[in-house]
């Protein structure tokens, strides 16, 4: 299991050309571990910045999450199958203030698979935080399910079907 997070960056990164995903905008819910929100923005034809608001809800250390991710797309089949992978930075919020340990602030990377059905955006991701400053442990590896809905949907691009121009 621990081999699919690897599997899915070297095939992101062995992919030479990279094409746009299918929406624009994209909100709902990350459902793992620590569920949260995930707001997903596209910014260029292969490129999403991706924000998540986690809740850690463990008894032990409870805490809350901010992460931004830089997140570049291949397309497998279509538009609306892709993989992915990024980087980015976190930062956390203990929310037990007698904890012994600092709010965690790092690096996160992210790597995963998503799928685009009429409004909905479903996608499977795992996602390392190494923490470099505070936290429990120098590294969080949460594995989730993101169900969103499209906000804004991408632009149909026009295509010329013109074998000749006329002067």
């Amino acid at each position: 299991m621990h081999r699919l997070p690897l599997l899915l960056l070297a095939c992101c990164l062995a992919c030479g050309t990279l094409t746009a995903q299918k929406y624009r905008t994209a909100v709902g819910l990350r459902l793992s571990e620590s569920p949260g929100i995930t707001l997903q923005q596209r910014l260029a034809e292969s490129f999403t910045v991706e924000g998540m608001v986690q809740f850690d809800l463990k008894d032990d250390n409870p805490k809350t999450t901010v992460t931004v991710l830089g997140e570049q797309h291949q397309k497998l089949i279509s538009r609306r199958l892709n993989v992915y992978a990024g980087a980015g930075l976190h930062k956390g919020w203990m929310n037990d203030h007698e904890s012994p340990y600092s709010d965690p602030m790092g690096i996160s990377l992210i790597g995963g698979a998503e799928m685009t059905i009429g409004r909905f955006n479903l996608s499977f991701d795992a996602k390392p935080a190494f923490n470099i400053y505070g936290g429990d442990s120098w590294i969080d590896f949460d594995t989730g399910i993101s169900v969103r809905y499209v906000l804004f949907k991408a632009p149909k691009k026009k295509r010329n079907w013109k074998f000749w121009k006329r002067d």
